[in-house]
């Protein structure tokens, strides 16, 4: 069964087609291209499918359930998280401070366990904290760690980017177009990601 499906998906703007009838179905664990030129849809075919736009007409299936119409955040906690063309980054906070952020989308701490600082949330802050420097460490990006998002060189906010969709611990990941802006040197370092 796939984890992904879209079953006749179109996208109208003011009767212009966009996208028309596309039928696409991802199975866990596949790496699949979408490829096309500069307003082909590519994009438009991400903010349908992460809730950002509605189709005008068809259905997305996620793993069985149809996600039309949920909101973006929601659909990004089931599991299905994008990335963005932007490096889509809290630009004051410090590296780390922005992985600590997404590993909070799919593992929040409730807000009495945060006020009373619980044991509860003194250990899930180490496990997250643990874990958002093996990331950085992963993209080598850890001796960045405390420099904020925005002073990072422009690949190297591409990357934190994808390390920050990873750590949200989504099932499927939609990356649109992450080596763009990249220096070659960069996007084999991506790459080899």
């Amino acid at each position: 069964m796939p984890i992904l499906e879209l079953k006749q998906v179109s996208r109208n703007f003011k009767g212009l087609a966009a996208l028309n009838k596309i039928d696409i179905e991802v199975r866990e664990g596949e790496i699949l291209g979408i490829i096309g030129p500069n307003g082909a849809g590519k994009t438009t075919l991400f903010n349908i499918i992460s809730g950002f736009l509605k189709p005008t007409r068809g259905e997305i299936l996620f793993q069985g359930k149809n996600i039309v119409g949920l909101r973006p955040d929601r659909i990004a906690r089931e599991g299905l998280v994008r990335s963005f063309q932007g490096a889509g980054l809290f630009p004051l906070y410090s590296c780390l401070t922005n992985m600590i952020m997404a590993h909070h989308l799919h593992h929040p701490i409730g807000f009495w366990q945060t006020l009373i600082h619980s044991r509860a949330y003194g250990l899930r802050e180490k496990e997250v904290k643990e874990q958002s420097l093996s990331l950085l460490k992963m993209f080598h990006l850890e001796e960045l760690k405390d420099m904020a998002a925005k002073d990072i060189p422009y690949g190297n906010q591409k990357m934190l980017g994808l390390a920050m969709a990873m750590a949200s611990g989504a099932r499927i990941l939609l990356l649109d177009e992450p080596v763009a802006g990249m220096n070659p040197s960069e996007a084999m370092a991506m790459a080899g990601q």
